[in-house]
């Protein structure tokens, strides 16, 4: 039984590319920045789309919730034990013309205007992801729940064999978010989650993605 579900679009970039950072230092990068958001905005590059879905936990085997016909094994919730009493899993995209637009910026030798619009299309996927675990947020608190830690497939807590399971959960298909035979999402420009609830797990207003991710100390954009 989905207790809980909500898809978001958006036709164009602008809200979400507004809020990307500044693109590296000096003249050189504030001008590809700018350019960077005048090309996204104009040929409207940035397609946001997000699903997300919140079941009941049914029953708990070790590091394996079970949520009635679907599944997903997280060993980062195990520790929570049984005090997990639903699952909330989310995806977000901003679609493939950025990416197509970025390799034919590489194509045509711009490297440092193609840098400067895929970063633009990460700053804007994480402040879509954020939006929807707020959105996520906002279900739990309905519920009378909490919402604990989120925990994205391939990073320490849930491996990457989990990913089929948790765009299922989420209801990924109806965003547009897909498997690749390799494993990975498509479009590239994509992110899935998972998210534990319950009234007694400790709740988290700024949730983890950077927190637990390998890349912390070196990311761009972060």
């Amino acid at each position: 039984m989905v207790v809980e579900r909500g898809i978001s679009t958006s036709g164009r970039g602008e809200p979400l590319c507004a809020l990307a950072r500044p693109f590296g230092r000096g003249a050189a990068a504030d001008r590809a920045r700018r350019e960077a958001q005048a090309l996204s905005e104009r040929e409207a590059l940035v397609k946001a789309h997000a699903s997300y879905r919140v079941f009941p936990v049914i029953a708990r085997r070790g590091d394996v919730f079970d949520l009635g016909e679907l599944s997903v094994r997280v060993p980062h919730f195990a520790a929570y034990g049984d005090e997990v009493e639903a699952l909330a899993a989310g995806a977000c995209t901003v679609g493939p013309d950025l990416e197509r637009r970025v390799s034919e910026l590489f194509a045509a030798r711009r490297p440092f205007l193609a840098l400067a619009l895929d970063r633009l299309g990460t700053e804007a996927l994480y402040r879509l992801s954020d939006r929807t675990l707020a959105s996520i947020r906002g279900a739990a608190k309905a519920q009378g729940l909490k919402a604990a830690d989120q925990a994205n497939p391939g990073d320490r807590g849930i491996e990457l064999d989990q990913q089929a399971a948790v765009l299922a959960i989420a209801g990924a298909a109806e965003c547009g978010v897909t498997l690749t035979s390799s494993g990975m999402l498509s479009p590239r420009k994509s992110v899935s989650f998972v998210v534990a609830m319950g009234r007694n797990l400790p709740e988290q207003t700024v949730f983890g993605r950077c927190r637990r991710c390998p890349s912390r100390d070196r990311c761009p954009v972060r």
